[in-house]
């Protein structure tokens, strides 16, 4: 009886023993695809970091050009209008010069 009883008791450690092995081996398993995924996750989030501070330099950019436009602007508005101005000017300084030629003033 006694060596039935360690007989059963060997072989059911033999199979509880394969049994924490297959574990072990499938552990190991999820262990390894874990740490994949995290090292992709890790990839992916370095690359979105580096996407957002690609962001904020177009965005800067973005901002620089339009306020740089937005002066050129300013300035050409200002330049119309002193051309329109001095053309204006020198139409009257020609009409007078022509009233001088003719004797009308």
């Amino acid at each position: 009886m006694k060596e039935q009883n360690e007989s059963e008791r060997g072989e059911k450690m033999k199979e509880l023993e394969a049994q924490l092995s297959g574990h072990q081996s499938e552990f190991a398993k999820l262990q390894a695809g874990k740490k994949a995924e995290q090292d992709k996750l890790k990839q992916h989030q370095k690359q979105v970091d580096s996407k957002k501070k690609e962001i904020e330099k177009k965005t800067k950019l973005i901002e620089k050009k339009t306020e740089d436009r937005n002066q050129l602007a300013e300035s050409h508005e200002a330049n119309q209008k002193a051309a329109t101005e001095t053309e204006e000017d020198f139409n009257k300084a020609e009409t007078m010069l022509e009233q001088l030629r003719y004797g009308f003033i």
